[in-house]
């Protein structure tokens, strides 16, 4: 009994400082959370509110913004909220001529104080328990400076911090009742010995160790426990050597899926190169014997050059287009905004088309959610965007809309250059088949939209009349969130 005595002796000044300790952070941390959400929520409400009411004043008058803030004032049942002109000078007790003073500056105010309200009107009261007040200014048409008053009582915050110092004194009288009962039991039952083993077997298990056993000889639960170990011990290491099997062969047959994909798609595009690479190599030949022959004087041989590194340039981009072609992955899809994917690809596009004298924007904003690839959705609408800023003559103009059609989602876009003639349409999508400039592109970009979209299992329109401009629409299906 007087080691049992030590023990509970200790363990119960341990446990009363260890929880005292926290049970003090824990309030402190509690207290000043509770303070943070609400200065934040208020701030929130403020900006919003305050938002809301320089919209309406613009577009409906003075009485319809009022009657927003009565109308919001009553919404809000634990925050009084009202109007306040700053020329009035201090209308309660809850702004002080200093808050006033940054208010009209265009500042934010927050402060606690303790009023109370009598008769509707508030008046300073020390025993009263504290308000938090925030107000924010409100840039209105008229010639009067106002503000947006916020108030909310902070007695509910102290109640709950209260409540929860009561529930830790309980919470730290249990914990030290069960922490005495344990004691006793172990002291009782010695179990220091065999506990000391398991905590020993446990962290050899943790290294790694799935060999040893323990081999209790004890027949109670404490023996069972230990022979338990040795049998999941067992079942461990053999469910981890099947496990290694399979991770190798599962990685050895990705990799080979992987490499038998990059084949296939660069045997499919393989005679689409050659083509390609025929008319820079040609005139690479032709410049170079050119300048070999001594054919040219030196003028026209620093030109000669310069074509020549241009077209050797062009061919590198075109094995770089293709290589990343080639190398492109499964898409990790999850679900998420279309809308939002296409508001970013218009920001993103936006200098390129003004650096064309082309007009790019997006239509009436919309939120769709589909199962995509966030990267390669963005991607293949970007290849779309791009097409149509090219195709658009100065001062045109290329629109992305997003609409839902029935379960599916419609991303289009529209330009209004000169279209296309019907066999054009008809090989658009294949690999190095494009209608502009040289220089200006290799025809990858609407072949690696076509494979990112059907991978989305998904589907890709074209509607063009030849001298009115061209719609291309990408249709996906929703997500079950949608």
């Amino acid at each position: 009994m007087k080691v049992a005595r030590k023990l509970i002796v200790a363990l119960l000044i341990g446990v009363t400082v260890v929880l005292a300790v926290f049970g003090w952070i824990r309030v402190r941390r509690e207290a000043a959370l509770f303070d943070a959400d609400v200065r934040r929520d208020h701030r929130a409400v403020a900006m919003t509110l305050s938002t809301s009411v320089e919209t309406v004043w613009r577009t409906s008058g003075e009485r319809e913004a009022l009657a927003l803030v009565h109308a919001a004032d009553r919404s809000k049942a634990h925050i009084r909220i009202r109007w306040v002109w700053l020329d009035e000078g201090t209308a309660s007790a809850l702004l002080d001529d200093a808050s006033f003073a940054r208010l009209e500056r265009g500042e934010l105010v927050q402060r606690e104080e303790r009023v109370a309200e009598h008769g509707g009107k508030w008046a300073a009261d020390d025993t009263a328990e504290p308000w938090l007040v925030t107000a924010v200014p409100v840039h209105t048409s008229s010639s009067r400076a106002g503000a947006l008053e916020l108030a909310e009582s902070l007695a509910p915050n102290r109640a709950y911090l209260h409540t929860t110092l009561e529930s830790l004194v309980l919470s730290l009288l249990a914990v030290i009742a069960v922490c005495t009962l344990v004691v006793l039991l172990s002291s009782f039952w010695l179990v220091g010995r065999p506990m000391g083993l398991l905590v020993a077997r446990a962290r050899s298990i943790g290294a790694g160790n799935l060999k040893d056993h323990l081999d209790l000889k004890q027949r109670d639960e404490i023996g069972e426990l230990g022979r338990e170990m040795d049998a999941m011990c067992d079942r461990l290491a053999n469910a981890r050597q099947e496990l290694e099997h399979e991770t190798s062969a599962r990685i050895a047959t990705l990799e080979q899926l992987r490499h038998a994909d990059r084949l296939t798609t660069v045997g499919r595009l393989a005679a689409g190169i050659a083509h390609e690479l025929g008319t820079p190599l040609n005139v690479v030949s032709g410049r170079a014997k050119m300048i070999a022959r001594g054919n040219a004087n030196p003028e026209q041989s620093v030109e000669y050059a310069r074509i020549v590194a241009e077209q050797a340039d062009r061919m590198a981009k075109i094995i770089r287009e293709l290589l990343d072609f080639a190398r492109r992955k499964e898409p990790h899809k999850k679900p998420a905004d279309v809308g939002a994917i296409a508001a970013r690809t218009v920001s993103l596009l936006s200098p390129l088309a003004k650096k064309r004298g082309v007009s790019l924007k997006l239509g009436a904003e919309a939120s769709a959610q589909a199962s995509v690839d966030e990267g390669q959705l963005q991607q293949a609408l970007t290849n779309l965007v791009v097409n149509a800023i090219h195709a658009s003559p100065p001062q045109g103009c290329v629109e992305v809309s997003l609409e839902r059609e029935d379960a599916e989602i419609a991303l289009r876009v529209s330009d209004r250059g000169s279209g296309m003639p019907p066999e054009v349409r008809e090989q658009i999508f294949e690999p190095f088949f494009t209608t502009k400039p040289v220089g200006e592109g290799t025809g990858l970009g609407l072949s690696v939209t076509r494979d990112i979209v059907l991978e989305h299992g998904g589907r890709i329109t074209v509607e063009s009349t030849t001298g009115e401009g061209t719609t291309f629409a990408i249709h996906l299906p929703l997500s079950e969130e949608s």
